[in-house]
């Protein structure tokens, strides 16, 4: 298989070929990712649910003339220690939660005690140096409602590590999911996804 740089700017020109290269390469890859994903729960073992996920993250990449894939060139400037793959799985992480966002359920009424809460996490961001504490209140179903509030406010690493967080992941399991370097890169990118939520929602 060619490189992935050279598939991903013959498929953002349109070359539908490449683009099935693409799929035939990576859906394997997205399967197995959404499998291992703790964000899947019990749907890991739905051999439906799992291509669901893996479906919706194809769709995502190829949406509004592959807007997300267009983004990577800029991501991996960012973290030019990574892959492809690494972006790719951060991607699939997020489709994850969404997919299970839908299975619980959308915000009651307007949102609004969503927006509250998202704001009282954003503004509860300590110094550097003094640890991070996750909020008691916060549920599971609760973390997956505050990601579809959040999710078009924040790239995609910060928005992957923040709701892991929400969900109860050590920064070490936060880490190990998004292949980050260290368990300090995940805390960086919670930290990020919050203080982006501030500026964003205070």
């Amino acid at each position: 298989m060619e490189s992935d740089d050279d598939l991903l700017r013959r498929i953002v020109s349109g070359d539908q070929v490449a683009w099935m290269a693409l799929f035939t390469h990576y859906g394997p890859v997205v399967e197995r990712i959404a499998r291992g994903s703790r964000s899947m729960g019990s749907y890991r073992g739905s051999r439906d649910d799992v291509r669901n996920v893996m479906a919706q993250v194809f769709e995502r990449l190829r949406r509004d003339d592959y807007r997300a894939l267009r983004t990577f060139p800029g991501w991996l400037d960012r973290n030019p220690r990574c892959e492809f793959s690494d972006w790719l799985t951060i991607v699939t992480v997020n489709v994850v939660r969404n997919y299970i966002s839908s299975k619980l359920g959308a915000p009651s009424e307007d949102g609004t005690p969503i927006k509250q809460l998202v704001n009282t996490l954003a503004d509860a961001i300590p110094p550097d140096g003094v640890p991070l504490v996750r909020p008691h209140i916060t549920t599971k179903e609760t973390a997956h409602r505050i990601f579809a509030y959040a999710r078009d406010h924040l790239d995609d690493d910060q928005l992957a590590a923040l709701t892991g967080w929400l969900e109860g992941s050590s920064f070490e399991e936060i880490a190990d999911e998004l292949h980050l370097g260290d368990s300090r890169s995940a805390e960086r990118l919670v930290r990020a996804g919050l203080a982006r939520l501030r500026r964003k929602f205070a």
